[in-house]
């Protein structure tokens, strides 16, 4: 664990997040003037972004730690109705792979991920204070990153496979949350009687496998160009 550079902030933490900057020196004596003014981040440098709709991400962080998985950094924004998941770099380069190549229902949108040529705004860092200064995006931690941890993304971030996987997952489950209550399945016997479906399904013990994809599952490299998502998330608005 680091020496506290400001109260309630670690050097070694504030020296990683500093490395996502143009000039990390500059930023890191930026910080100690405006401590409690929002970080601007580029994605892509130290680590990617995955985007999605808060209570989507909710669900599936409950359905991380269900299967023991570790959560790492996350951010909310309060006039945005969205959060962002910090995961290792790189992860943008096979996020569609990741996420499962079916269509997306309009709400909740399909998470995207950001890698190089974006930029994110992260609070004040080990503090659950919101930006005092942050203009027109208020960021609060959702998870704030750990302080006892060694500083590296391994350790850190959010495991991509599995964030994608309990993604799609929490996809199913709150499209039953507000479906609203369903009739109960009823079979008939050979009177022509129904007799009530009693047969439930096993507990869950483990992670899921992964969705099946394509053998030809395009992995775009960072810089090609891929036609949106109708259903997806735009990332204007994190950096202002």
């Amino acid at each position: 664990m680091g020496i506290p550079a400001e109260p309630g902030e670690h050097r070694e933490l504030s020296a990683w997040f500093a490395e996502a900057t143009p000039s990390p020196r500059d930023a890191l004596e930026g910080w100690r003037r405006s401590p409690n003014e929002a970080r601007r981040l580029n994605t892509g440098i130290t680590f990617d972004a995955v985007l999605a709709e808060v209570p989507l991400l909710e669900l599936a962080h409950s359905i991380l730690r269900s299967y023991e998985q570790p959560v790492g950094p996350a951010v909310t924004y309060d006039n945005l109705a969205c959060a962002i998941v910090l995961v290792p770099r790189g992860t943008a380069i096979r996020w569609d792979e990741l996420i499962a190549p079916t269509e997306w229902p309009r709400h909740p949108r399909r998470p995207i991920c950001l890698g190089p040529g974006h930029a994110i705004k992260i609070p004040p860092i080990c503090t659950t204070a919101p930006s005092t200064r942050a203009v027109g995006v208020i960021a609060r931690w959702l998870i704030p990153p750990g302080e006892d941890l060694p500083v590296t993304a391994t350790s850190m971030l959010t495991s991509p496979a599995p964030l994608a996987r309990c993604l799609v997952e929490a996809r199913a489950a709150y499209a039953r949350q507000t479906a609203g209550p369903q009739p109960t399945p009823v079979a008939q016997n050979r009177t022509g009687l129904p007799i009530l479906n009693t047969m439930t399904s096993s507990t869950r013990t483990r992670l899921p496998a992964s969705p099946r994809t394509s053998r030809t599952a395009d992995i775009r490299s960072p810089g090609s160009a891929r036609a949106p998502d109708r259903a997806e998330f735009r990332p204007q608005g994190l950096h202002r």
